[in-house]
């Protein structure tokens, strides 16, 4: 007889919150990237609340994470080849660089992938965005548009100061 488990998604998410917040918490805690204490234990909160808010995020790291499992069994298999061939299973010098570029792939394309339909309108020559005008004109339109002249003058304004703040030290 099939045992009713339906009762487990009323918590999976606050199963998954309280997974994504340990994770964070404790890498934040580790590396003290943010100090110790209650900042690192207040972002881990608020990166977990992202990931249980926004769908966009879990579909993200679910592609991500089934490419990196491809990219592990890969390398293994690679690494078993290479013992076979050699005698020893030693780790070949461009190897590492070969893995960390396609996990930078799979990090952009994934990202591509999951959030197109939130880039796209802000990309040049799109429809959804101005005249949708693919040439030279709607590249200009892009430049000119609030949301990107916003983000120059937050780059200058941000630069500005911590060159400011670097200065007076």
């Amino acid at each position: 007889m099939a045992v009713d488990v339906s009762f487990m998604t009323y918590f999976a998410p606050i199963l998954a919150y309280l997974l994504v917040a340990l994770v964070v918490g404790a890498v934040l805690m580790k590396y003290e990237l943010v100090g110790q204490g209650w900042v690192a234990v207040l972002i881990a909160l608020i990166v977990a609340s992202f990931f249980v808010s926004f769908a966009g995020v879990q579909r993200y790291v679910v592609a991500i994470g089934a490419w990196f499992g491809v990219l592990a069994v890969a390398v293994l298999f690679l690494l078993f080849l290479l013992a076979f061939v050699k005698g020893k299973a030693e780790f070949p010098a461009g190897l590492g660089v070969g893995v960390v570029v396609v996990a930078l792939l799979v990090f952009v394309i994934a990202g591509i992938q999951v959030f197109s339909h939130v880039l796209g309108p802000y990309l040049p020559g799109s429809v959804a965005y101005g005249s949708g005008n693919p040439g030279v004109g709607g590249a200009v339109e892009w430049v000119i548009s609030p949301q990107v002249l916003g983000g120059i003058f937050l780059l200058v304004v941000s630069g500005l100061a911590a060159w400011v703040l670097t200065k007076s030290s």
